[in-house]
């Protein structure tokens, strides 16, 4: 099993202004830094997947003097997490087919206070620390996840895409998608669309699909005589609200201040 780390971060100053950057793709995408307000990086390996990490920058808000809550509206969508099959795909003789991603050790299941999903969206908590690496207090953002399939039947060249989700480590993106299909994105399309709206380009190496799933499911990428294509996505939808919360009323001044947490993501 190959491991590799990136670190999702969070981070803002003192007035308003958010805007989100995304890098082009790597080859065997190995990790680097989702980061709200951070930096990435992007070492190379080679592998069936590519993937990049996007920055959500300028979550600055201001604060009354007493008050311990601040709300960030995120005015466009903004990409964190970006996982593809390679051009062409791959098929089940492939090693390192499967993408598990954990996030703190933890799926993101384990991970949100709440536990659940609902169409592909899970509230995660991390903690906010300021510049000297103190605790001071937390924050709260819905994390929008969706992943396809479009697998080619090398007998006829039908293309059936699939919305995912995953229910073990067996299938790809466990740990980074729901458990149950009643928490995922149901349909091929709307996964689509949301996937992206969040990067624009996930989608450039899945083939036109000839017919759709009726539910979403999770793969194992194990039949034979098929071409599997696949990508995954993960980031925070335009018109959803970011909560800053401190643990001691605001006193004058500007704080600057990080929340991060250590995803990885392991081929098997």
């Amino acid at each position: 099993m190959k491991k590799t780390l990136i670190a999702l971060a969070v981070a803002a100053g003192a007035t308003m202004s958010v805007s989100g950057v995304a890098n082009a793709f790597t080859s065997a995408f190995p990790g680097g830094d989702i980061s709200l307000g951070g930096t990435i990086s992007t070492p190379v390996q080679g592998a069936l997947y590519e993937g990049k990490v996007g920055s959500l920058t300028g979550l600055d808000s201001n604060i009354p003097v007493g008050d311990t809550t601040v709300s960030i509206v995120a005015p466009a969508n903004a990409g964190l997490l970006a996982l593809r099959s390679v051009q062409g795909g791959f098929n089940s003789a492939a090693s390192d087919k499967i993408a598990n991603i954990t996030f703190n050790g933890k799926t993101l299941i384990q991970a949100a206070p709440g536990r659940s999903f609902s169409n592909g969206a899970i509230n995660m908590t991390l903690d906010v620390q300021d510049a000297n690496g103190n605790k001071i207090g937390g924050i709260t953002f819905p994390m929008q996840v969706a992943a396809v399939s479009a697998i080619v039947d090398n007998a006829d060249s039908s293309v059936v895409g699939t919305s995912l989700y995953a229910y073990d480590n067996s299938r790809t993106y466990y740990g980074a998608l729901p458990q149950q299909a009643s928490g995922a994105v149901s349909s091929y399309s709307d996964a689509l669309s949301i996937m992206n709206g969040l990067f624009s380009d996930i989608s450039d190496y899945l083939p036109q699909v000839t017919s759709e799933a009726s539910a979403p499911d999770g793969k194992d990428f194990s039949a034979t005589g098929k071409v599997f294509n696949t990508a995954y996505a993960a980031g925070i939808v335009a018109g959803n609200t970011i909560t800053l919360t401190l643990d001691n009323p605001a006193t004058a001044g500007d704080v600057s201040w990080t929340a991060s947490m250590p995803v990885v993501v392991s081929y098997k």
